[in-house]
């Protein structure tokens, strides 16, 4: 089963980056967000993008995404 973890603005709630992965947990992305934060206070989304593991398929909604409301 894998796992689908949102990314979602904290400015404006909007989701703004999909991830799906097989392993990789939402604990273990909010890691890697936090170590990326820590080390860079002028971070970007990019930055966290460039470090998820192997087994993350990320997709952002500047991106590749449709919207469909139902």
């Amino acid at each position: 089963m894998e796992n689908i973890i949102l990314l979602k603005s904290l400015s404006n709630d909007d989701v703004n980056v999909i991830i799906i992965s097989e392993t990789t947990s939402g604990d273990d992305i909010q890691k890697i967000i936090d170590e990326v934060k820590a080390e860079n206070e002028e971070w970007q989304c990019d930055d966290v993008l460039d470090r998820l593991p192997d087994d993350c398929k990320a997709y952002t909604t500047w991106g590749c995404t449709e919207t469909i409301y139902w």
